[in-house]
């Protein structure tokens, strides 16, 4: 569905979901094209990650604190996609980027690439109830 036919709330929670997604697989790119990183590499990955790894804590706390004033897209999709999303990264930000640290972030982005998926085919009319 187009985007001029979607709600702007739906517009945004869409957003918030793909530049996590794009987040995650930038990382996850990068452990990727190399088995184990090393130097500047492995100091980015992990500087990615230590600021991928805040900003889902940080969302997740406003999320849960304004659980009341949440759209109908932030409480079904996007804020439970970043709790589990979050809660699935056992990965230290500091440890040495390799298969185990690409495992572990592919498994966490599932949770954002399924909630991403299912929000951007929601007919127009949805309403939680069809959930």
């Amino acid at each position: 569905m187009p985007d001029a036919e979607r709600t702007p709330e739906h517009v945004a929670a869409i957003a918030i979901l793909k530049s996590y997604n794009e987040r995650f697989t930038a990382i996850i790119d990068m452990i990727d094209s190399n088995n184990r990183l090393i130097g500047e590499q492995k100091d980015e990955a992990q500087q990615l990650l230590k600021a991928l790894k805040e900003s889902l804590k940080t969302d997740c706390k406003e999320y849960d604190r304004n659980r009341d004033n949440l759209n109908k897209y932030e409480s079904a999709f996007v804020a439970p996609a970043l709790r589990q999303a979050s809660a699935n990264i056992m990965s230290a930000w500091n440890a040495v980027p390799d298969q185990k640290m690409h495992s572990d972030l592919y498994g966490a982005r599932i949770d954002i690439t399924h909630a991403l998926h299912d929000l951007e085919k929601l007919p127009v009319d949805w309403s939680p109830a069809e959930n």
